[in-house]
């Protein structure tokens, strides 16, 4: 698997990310600004799957913003938002299992193969 650690301006950083059809991108940055410009840049690359982490709330306003931005209802079918299956879970450790397990899931129900990448932002 390959790693990449950039650093930077938030936005320019989004736009550093080589980002494919076949690539999952996990957002969990948790300020409704950063997380509405990673999900615009991100959305426009079209990824295989999106995750935010975050309450009913904030993405049904996400989302609003989203489509007010000129994004298509189609293009929205890739987020999967608040991420994670609901298994009630509480820990950061029982949050990441259900991501993961989301994601297992998506996979067997079709979504492309995903490339061995993985892109950190700090």
């Amino acid at each position: 698997m390959a790693e990449k650690i950039i650093t930077g301006d938030f936005g320019a950083t989004l736009d550093k990310l080589d980002i494919t059809h076949k690539d999952v991108v996990i957002i969990v940055h948790g300020d409704p600004e950063h997380d509405y410009l990673a999900l615009k840049r991100v959305l426009e690359k079209n990824p295989a799957y999106v995750g935010l982490l975050g309450s009913k709330t904030k993405v049904a306003l996400l989302t609003q913003r989203l489509k007010a931005a000129g994004f298509k209802e189609e293009a929205l079918l890739v987020l999967h938002a608040p991420i994670g299956l609901d298994i009630n879970a509480q820990s950061p450790e029982e949050i990441g299992i259900s991501i993961l397990a989301e994601i297992i899931r998506e996979g067997k129900r079709g979504m492309p193969s995903t490339r061995p990448s993985t892109h950190l932002l700090r």
